[in-house]
């Protein structure tokens, strides 16, 4: 228990260590001021002349954390902000434990604003990138284009060469070109270089297998090759996609009447094989004097007639 120095009562939690309340300190402020002594109504010790003293109060609460002449009182604290330098004085440590909970919370606060601003600055710069990514490809997409429209000009005008280089062009561009692929296997085909035309029909195929154009194109070069029974598949897949399409079917037509005409030779040829055998196997004789002949010897053993 403390005593009060203005009004002599006891207490424990006083407004400052040597006052018991807010009224009891400015009186003795007062009478400090005034150089006189004065005593309370309640009779208690007198306030001695003393040196004046300003307090300092709390920057929290607004009790008296001390005062000029004594210092800051015990369990009171000082310093400057953590957040911003700004300079406070705390009473107890609860005021600066507010303090401190409060400077943390702001600049916590700004971290968490300042990490915000870092995500939305790098989701900009991804935004931007991609973007920029996007562009490049819409770029060498339209490069792409260009360089196969040249390729079907040189092809139609029977320049397979350029048209090769020209559909090679755009296939490094953009390598999902599908028709690029179309467009210089037909000028392989038309050059006579049917295993390439086949292996950019097939890559034609797997981009995009509705092509009937891509399944006609190769079954001709299959043709070509001599591989009937696959070059008639592909005219049958290519008609599956498109019933009415007019080169499939005319090639399906020709490869078919190809095969009954090799059937046909062949079973001429055999049946011609067939009658030399019998007729070889026939006895001959002399057309002078009737002997039996040899077969093979060309006089009569008999006259010397020449057969």
């Amino acid at each position: 228990m403390d005593t009060c120095r203005w009004c002599g009562k006891s207490f424990s939690n006083g407004y400052t260590r040597d006052y018991c309340g807010k009224k009891c300190y400015l009186e003795a402020q007062e009478a400090k001021s005034g150089g006189s002594s004065s005593r309370s109504s309640g009779g208690g010790s007198q306030e001695q002349s003393m040196p004046q003293a300003q307090p300092i109060f709390c920057s929290v609460c607004g009790n008296v954390a001390g005062d000029s002449i004594n210092g800051l009182f015990p369990g009171a604290n000082q310093g400057p902000s953590p957040f911003d330098g700004q300079f406070y004085v705390t009473c107890s440590p609860q005021c600066t434990n507010v303090i401190v909970q409060g400077e943390t919370a702001k600049i916590q606060q700004v971290q968490q604003m300042n990490q915000a601003i870092a995500e939305q600055q790098a989701a900009a710069q991804k935004e931007n990138e991609a973007i920029q990514r996007q562009n490049a490809v819409v770029q060498r997409e339209n490069e792409a284009s260009e360089a196969y429209k040249r390729g079907e000009e040189y092809r139609l005008n029977d320049q397979n060469d350029q048209a090769i280089k020209e559909y090679s062009e755009a296939i490094r561009l953009n390598p999902k070109l599908a028709f690029a692929y179309g467009g210089r296997g037909e000028a392989y085909r038309c050059k006579g270089q049917y295993d390439q035309a086949i292996n950019d029909f097939n890559e034609r195929i797997r981009l995009d297998s509705n092509s009937a154009f891509a399944y006609t194109a190769r079954g001709v070069s299959y043709i070509a090759k001599g591989m009937r029974k696959e070059g008639i598949e592909d005219f049958e897949k290519a008609l599956n996609i498109d019933p009415n399409y007019k080169w499939a079917k005319d090639q399906l037509a020709f490869a078919k009447q190809m095969i009954d005409l090799e059937r046909q030779k062949a079973e001429l040829e055999k049946m011609l094989a067939e009658k030399k055998a019998q007729a070889a196997a026939q006895p001959s004789f002399c057309g002078n004097c009737g002997s039996k002949m040899e077969p093979g010897v060309a006089f009569c053993g008999n006259c010397g007639s020449k057969m």
